[in-house]
This record gives C-alpha cells, sequence and structure tokens, in this order.
C-alpha cells in the first residue's frame, strides 16, 4: 500500500494499517428514496372578479409538458394565463359554464383572473396532465 494512502495506527500493541481515501464520494439515491413522479394535478379554482391573477400551479426546477383543462362553473369570466418554460406567456380566455383544454410543451405557471361584477366570486376546476 502507497503510504500516501495509508495510515498507521497502533492500539493495544496491534498494529493496523489503514486505507485513507480523500474527496466526497456522492451517496446514491436508491429508487424507494427518489420523488413520486407526478401525472395529474387538480384543484378548484374559487377567487373574488376583477382582483389580481391567482396562481395554481408553479413548476420550480422542471418544465413539463401538460395538458391543461379548465372548467368555468360561475357567470364570471376567466382568463387562464400559461407561462411556458421559455419566457413566453399564452393566454385563453373561459366564458361562462364553459370548460377549455391547452396543451404546452413546457409549463413553468398557470394562473388564473376572473372579470365579472364587482364582489362577485368565481368558480370552476382546473387540471393538469404532465408528461
Amino acid at each position: 500500500m502507497n503510504k500516501n494512502n495509508s495510515k498507521v495506527v497502533v492500539l493495544n500493541n496491534q498494529v493496523t494499517t489503514v486505507r485513507v481515501t480523500t474527496g466526497v464520494k456522492k451517496a446514491k439515491c436508491s429508487p424507494k428514496r427518489r420523488a413520486p413522479k407526478i401525472k395529474k394535478i387538480n384543484g378548484r379554482i374559487f377567487q373574488l372578479c376583477n382582483d389580481e391573477p391567482q396562481v395554481y400551479f408553479v413548476s420550480v426546477r422542471l418544465r413539463p409538458a401538460a395538458l391543461i383543462q379548465i372548467e368555468n362553473k360561475s357567470a364570471c369570466q376567466m382568463r387562464a394565463i400559461v407561462h411556458l418554460g421559455n419566457g413566453r406567456t399564452v393566454e385563453q380566455t373561459v366564458g361562462r359554464e364553459q370548460q377549455i383544454s391547452i396543451y404546452v410543451p413546457s409549463i413553468a405557471r398557470l394562473a388564473i383572473q376572473c372579470t365579472g361584477e364587482d364582489n362577485a366570486v368565481c368558480r370552476g376546476y382546473y387540471a393538469l396532465c404532465l408528461s
């Protein structure tokens, strides 16, 4: 063994040679410890009309492709604002009691803004199928 990579330890009159390695090895993640892959996200839309857009989805690191479905169950008009991974923005209006579907190649954020009578509440549902 090379003197640079070994260390001699004397304990209870026994000589033990220990190999010393420098640097830090990265621990491998076992498949059990990895985060689960999310395929579908859905939820309810409940917000005041004529208020700031509410953010319903944000992708922090990954920019997955997504099929977005939005259902408007109110008398307000909804405007879906989809921020793509390349910095562009796609907007789509969802009429009263209507449903839309949008496919985007990479999603960074989904926000919804409602317009209608003051103090009215906008209701609906959204779903994202990620790939």
